[in-house]
């Protein structure tokens, strides 16, 4: 549903700006994720009403779609693979423990791919000979090193990746913006599954605290209801009764 919309929302723009459709395309995933680079605008009435009749339902629908993804990316694979092997940590007595600690190693491993993400990312648009990464196609007398130039495509793309998008830095060439546009999708998967196993680790940390609690709560009353006497009591309660 999402690439359909994207695709309509690409064949309307490309007729009423006059861009070609490519172009149109990654317009439309700017716009539907929320990026919004500011490098691609609406000229005309016609392709402002465009943006203000297909933006709205399009958000909707990257955000869910994107939800759906990384659940079914994470959750059903990867995180599934993980849980199977540390089950042994799901103890009754230690259950939260458990299921913080194999969060905790899930959010670290999510973490890693998307470092080695970001780096062959940067290699490809250093190949495809994208300005900003790229020494030879930067202007004369500007010559970053290598790791400066790392770092700010790193910045670029956790700029993207969190939908923030201020705009100071933009793709030029169509190949580069073809290959980001993918690039985007799977980063903002990684994005939104780290955000939600963040939120995780804090309610299962929270309701650790909380069973802790609970568990010494009833251990305290337990300990201020008990009563030495009551099994002696109650022997000479049975006594009395075989007597009579």
């Amino acid at each position: 549903l999402t690439f359909a919309w994207m695709t309509v929302f690409a064949a309307i723009f490309t007729a009423v700006e006059n861009v070609n459709f490519q172009e149109s395309l990654y317009f439309g995933l700017i716009t539907m994720s929320t990026v919004g680079y500011g490098d691609i605008t609406p000229t005309t009435e016609a392709g402002k009403l465009t943006v203000i009749f297909m933006a709205v339902p399009g958000v909707i629908i990257f955000l869910f779609s994107l939800g759906y993804w990384q659940r079914e990316i994470f959750d059903s694979n990867i995180e599934s693979a993980i849980y199977g092997h540390l089950q042994h940590n799901n103890v009754e007595g230690n259950q939260y423990f458990g299921r913080i600690m194999r969060r905790a190693i899930v959010l670290v491993l999510v973490l890693v791919l998307e470092m080695v993400f970001l780096a062959i990312g940067f290699v490809v648009l250093e190949a495809l000979q994208e300005p900003f990464v790229n020494a030879t196609a930067l202007p004369v007398g500007c010559n970053p090193s290598r790791a400066e130039r790392f770092l700010t495509y790193i910045y670029f793309a956790m700029i993207s990746f969190t939908t923030i998008g201020y705009g100071d830095i933009t793709l030029e060439l169509p190949e580069s913006k073809v290959f980001f546009s993918f690039t985007l999708l799977l980063g903002l998967l990684f994005q939104a599954r780290i955000i939600a196993l963040c939120f995780e680790l804090a309610e299962l940390s929270r309701r650790q605290k909380k069973s802790q609690g609970d568990l010494f709560n009833a251990a305290k009353l337990k300990f201020l209801s008990f009563d030495p006497y009551a099994r002696k009591r109650q022997r000479q309660s049975s006594s009395s009764d075989l007597g009579a």
